[in-house]
């Protein structure tokens, strides 16, 4: 549990004071995913930096886990930092020149990891947020919300019991963003608390508790009720016990629109190959036509030249009568004309 009792946080001095913090006591229970809401310059982030001793209060105590933080050494708060606290930016703080590697395990190299045993451990969380294809690639390489994921991945590396998240979808689209919510909450059901600083009232209502801090003062605390995550989510994203499992509801919900995608293109495929047959059918028909046309064609051209070929036998044997008929004729009057 973190407890803050009493904590005020005042910058500058005289006319330019700024009272960031005022009077705030507040339990944020072990194990549950809270959400600080608020305007900008309301003072919730004070309250995380404050929460993650990245801060110290001008008064006040701070108890982390049985951890009282105003009565640590300056070294001893950077252990609890490193050891006990995982963060998470909206401007993701990523070295650009660093792979994915690198950077993931950038708080066992700061914490003084064997290099074999921090590339390991890297290399695990890299894989369990889907990473693993990106871990060689520079950080510069990567779209924003794959430096989120990275980022999420390098809080997580030294297996902290606190997960600080200032703004971590401020940078993202809806739906990356809506995926580093889910995310968060599936790290949330690890066990770890998980502490959103957001202005997003949707994202509020997906979480156990949301804070709500106006002014440097705690304005209102209210626990999210299953119906209220449900209306945030869509129903099915949660189980008969209130667990979130959106992410495998996307999932199947993604897996049976590619089957249903693919069957549909199928289906088209063996329109398009049906119809193909078809016209071939068409065409093989039309090509039987044609060759019954030209042999009906030809069946007249035959018939037609049988005819013609029978008048001219018809006719030539007539006409050679006569012409042999005249000869004999000829020659019967020279015969007749010799004898005188």
């Amino acid at each position: 549990m973190i407890k803050l009792t009493n904590v005020n946080k005042i910058y500058g001095k005289g006319d330019s004071q700024v009272h960031a913090l005022k009077d705030v006591n507040l339990e944020l229970p072990e194990g549950k995913f809270i959400a600080v809401i608020g305007k900008s310059g309301s003072g919730k982030s004070t309250l995380m930096n404050i929460i993650g001793a990245l801060d110290s209060p001008t008064s006040g105590e701070i108890n982390s886990n049985g951890a009282e933080l105003t009565t640590l050494k300056e070294n001893e708060l950077a252990k609890y930092r490193n050891e006990k606290i995982g963060y998470i930016f909206q401007s993701f703080y990523l070295e650009p020149t660093f792979t994915v590697l690198e950077n993931v395990a950038m708080p066992l190299t700061i914490a003084g990891v064997k290099r074999d045993e921090r590339e390991k451990k890297a290399k695990e969380i890299i894989e369990k947020l889907k990473l693993t294809d990106k871990t060689d690639k520079k950080a510069s390489e990567l779209s924003g919300g794959q430096k989120q994921r990275v980022s999420i991945a390098r809080a997580l590396v030294s297996n902290p019991e606190i997960i600080l998240a200032d703004e971590p979808t401020g940078n993202l689209d809806s739906q990356n963003g809506a995926e580093v919510i889910s995310l968060l909450q599936s790290i949330c059901n690890d066990g770890k608390t998980v502490v959103l600083v957001t202005h997003n009232i949707d994202d509020a209502k997906k979480t156990d508790l949301m804070v709500e801090i106006k002014d440097g003062v705690i304005a209102s605390i209210t626990e999210n009720s299953l119906e209220v995550k449900m209306k945030a989510q869509k129903a099915s994203d949660y189980d008969s016990d209130g667990n979130y499992i959106g992410s495998k509801v996307k999932t199947n919900e993604a897996e049976s629109a590619v089957v249903e995608n693919v069957t549909e293109n199928v289906v088209t495929e063996n329109a398009v190959v049906e119809n193909v047959t078809e016209n071939v059918v068409t065409e093989n028909a039309e090509v039987e036509n044609v060759a019954t046309d030209n042999a009906a064609v030809g069946a007249v051209v035959e018939n037609v030249t049988e005819t013609k070929e029978e008048i001219v036998e018809a006719n030539v044997p007539a006409k050679t009568k006569k012409a042999e008929a005249s000869v004999a004729k000829s020659k019967t009057k020279t015969v007749k004309a010799k004898k005188v």
